[in-house]
């Protein structure tokens, strides 16, 4: 068997921890979409419901 010479491997270190990032942020900007928009609805379920309440007592 012929022995070969070991090359140095390529470092990718930086673009892995790029790619990282990018993922991260977007998963962070998809929660907070998510959170926002159950927020939302749950202030205008309520506000609906307080409407209903002060239409029943009038």
């Amino acid at each position: 068997m012929q022995e070969h010479p070991v090359k140095p491997v390529e470092n990718y270190t930086t673009p892995f921890l790029v790619s990282a990032g990018v993922l991260l942020f977007s998963t962070l900007l998809v929660i907070w979409a998510w959170l926002g928009l159950l927020a939302a609805l749950a202030i205008s379920w309520g506000m609906n419901k307080l409407l209903d309440w002060r239409r029943s007592r009038a």
